[in-house]
């Protein structure tokens, strides 16, 4: 059986390694995230981290192993490439909303620790506004999220 593998430049590889790059860095930066706080926007940048490196395995392994040639199909790897550049799109808009709303100056009354690991709580006077308290590297991890997402875009 014959299958059409598309001849890719030597370029590209690299341009998709970086791809690769970008998608682990943004993947450590939301884990990061998630470890503090559990934010939605999070495991939406972690899932599509995950996808993005699994599809440009695939690309990649099956237009350059000739063994695996046979599951290569270069509709697959054009509709991976457009939802992709979809859901990266959705992902920067997602984790830049996030760090946009983040708009208050906190701050914290007391601080203790109830003994357990990441058992550390604060407290603070409640007002109406319903938020969530981040310090600056936080807040700079969610920022870096959001500009790298859109890099991989």
């Amino acid at each position: 059986m014959t299958t059409q593998v598309l001849a890719v430049p030597q370029w590209l590889i690299v341009l998709r390694g970086i791809q690769v790059l970008l998608s682990i860095i943004v993947l450590g930066i939301s884990c990061y995230g998630v470890y503090w706080a559990t934010f939605s926007e999070y495991g939406f940048s972690i899932f599509v981290s995950l996808v993005t490196i699994i599809l440009v395995l695939y690309d990649v392994l099956t237009s350059k192993i000739s063994k695996w040639a046979v599951a290569y199909n270069y509709w697959a790897v054009l509709a991976f490439d457009i939802f992709g550049v979809i859901f990266w799109l959705a992902t920067m808009a997602s984790v830049a909303a996030l760090r946009a709303s983040f708009i208050y100056t906190t701050y914290v009354n007391g601080c203790g620790h109830s003994g357990d690991i990441g058992g550390g709580y604060c407290w603070k006077k409640r007002d109406l506004a319903k938020r969530a308290i981040a310090g600056d590297g936080y807040l700079a991890a969610m920022s870096a999220a959001a500009g790298i997402s859109g890099l991989n875009l």
